[in-house]
């Protein structure tokens, strides 16, 4: 079976987005099933994916290793890329069986399914998030918080509604995270299209890795976004900082830059270390070299990175979402959404008592270790289900 991975979205080669994840853990296990895989992306994409060891045959639809930035601008490319790739898949001819497999519930990905024929082609769609009302926002999604609607939320939401239809409308299977599956079922897609899985953690890679040379009280990484709470972060910190003088907390991803200013505002230089994109083994080694994992997010679909900072020993202390409170039931510590006092006492706490820190360490990697076969199980089920699909 032939597959083609639709990830239009990628916008720089620079760093690591969650996004990625399911493109890279599902397309190695298909290939060393000895399936054929080919991913319709950009330039950058090519390179990310490429770098991060995916054995695939690419289509290329914007060969630019960076994208302009900018809501605006970065709107007008995704479409533009959506076009070309719904234009590419019209044109082509699938012989055999073929998968043509959206890996993001963003428009322009699922979009692209509408474009494509053939009797032997199966087209597959994928949910991993909900997006809130826009007048709750991320930040409101989980409290009785509103807001005037921001442009990027509103966007987000409307594309998200776009979506669902393109869904109903081209999806022989949808692909989705089984935390939200139900959610489908609400929104018009039948249980006999959906393949929920579990997303996984590799163990045995995380083990490979030696904690970094320096060493951390904290650490965190992610992209700049409204529902990461990335300023709540530097205040929950610089309460952290005022018990500890010395206390240091780590910061990975591309939030960085947008945080560099705002970090030497609040004084922190000493206190925070801004380590930007980094790889899997650069990632996995700074976790290992830090005491907990810090988890402001407003808004989160299951949050990988939580699983891999457990991976790693590390005890998690976030926010009270209820998306936690099935997948992380031991090794986290939760406070209220956007109480940063409470969640810079709970990180006092817990660098402090070195017992308690040590049961939930424990605790943590536990909780991991409950997801290691996650993306064989999900590439399993999935399989089976086409299998089902083509004889039905």
């Amino acid at each position: 079976m032939d597959f083609v991975f639709l990830a239009v979205g990628v916008t720089s080669p620079k760093g690591f987005s969650g996004g990625f994840k399911p493109v890279v853990e599902v397309g190695k296990r298909l290939v060393s099933r000895g399936h054929g895989l080919t991913i319709l992306t950009s330039g950058a994409g090519e390179t990310v994916f490429r770098n991060m060891g995916l054995n695939a045959d690419f289509w290329i639809i914007d060969p630019r290793q960076e994208a302009a930035g900018g809501l605006i601008k970065e709107s007008f490319t995704m479409v533009v890329r959506m076009i070309k790739a719904g234009l590419l898949l019209r044109r082509k001819r699938f012989h055999g069986e073929t998968v043509i497999f959206a890996f993001s519930d963003l428009l322009w990905e699922v979009c692209p399914l509408l474009f494509v024929k053939g009797a032997s082609v199966i087209r597959v769609s994928s949910l991993h998030m909900t997006y809130p009302q826009p007048f709750k926002g991320y930040k409101g999604a989980f409290t009785d918080r509103l807001q005037a609607p921001s442009l990027r939320e509103s966007l987000a939401y409307v594309q998200h509604r776009l979506s669902l239809f393109c869904m109903r409308r081209a999806s022989d299977l949808v692909f989705a995270q089984s935390n939200i599956w139900r959610y489908l079922l609400d929104k018009g897609i039948s249980a006999e299209q959906i393949v929920p899985f579990s997303p996984g953690i590799e163990l045995d890679f995380v083990d490979t890795v030696s904690p970094s040379a320096g060493r951390y009280d904290a650490c965190w990484i992610g992209r700049y976004h409204p529902m990461k709470g990335c300023e709540d972060l530097l205040g929950v910190w610089a309460a952290v900082s005022q018990a500890r003088k010395e206390a240091r907390l780590a910061m990975m991803g591309n939030a960085v830059a947008k945080l560099r200013p705002l970090v030497k505002e609040r004084h922190l230089e000493r206190n925070i270390e801004l380590l930007g994109p980094v790889d899997d083994e650069t990632k996995f080694a700074v976790m290992k070299g830090s005491k907990v994992f810090l988890l402001p997010s407003y808004y989160e679909s299951w949050s990988h990175v939580a699983m891999e900072a457990m991976a790693c020993g590390l005890p998690v202390i976030a926010y009270d979402l209820p998306v936690y409170r099935d997948i992380y039931t031991k090794g986290m510590v939760t406070v209220p959404i956007g109480d940063e006092a409470a969640l810079a006492r709970e990180a006092t706490e817990l660098l402090e008592d070195e017992e308690k820190r040590g049961k939930l360490s424990v605790e943590a990697r536990e909780t991991a270790a409950r997801y290691e076969r996650g993306w064989d199980e999900a590439v399993e089920g999935l399989l089976a289900r086409l299998k089902q699909v083509r004889s039905g």
